[in-house]
């Protein structure tokens, strides 16, 4: 989770890559659930079909600019890529 809370100071983009069933998922929505006490963070869970719409990078970037305002800081988490 350390290492993880490094890359919420930089502007990055970070992969969590394993086998199936070992708990990538879990670590993420853990990650998100702390990083809340400090910044705004976009959950976008693939498997849900409340996220079916999001299928490009441009409609990521048009579902967080929908759900946060313009120059806030956010941490974007995608999940099940």
């Amino acid at each position: 989770m350390e290492t993880l809370g490094r890359f919420t100071e930089t502007p990055s983009i970070v992969t969590v890559v394993g086998l199936r069933r070992v708990g990538k998922s879990d670590l993420l929505r853990q990650f998100a659930e702390e990083a809340r006490s400090f910044q705004r963070v976009v959950y976008i869970d693939k498997e849900s079909l409340d996220f079916a719409h999001v299928k490009t990078a441009k409609d990521i970037v048009r579902h967080v600019n929908a759900t946060s305002k313009r120059g806030e800081d956010r941490l974007v988490v995608v999940d099940e890529v």
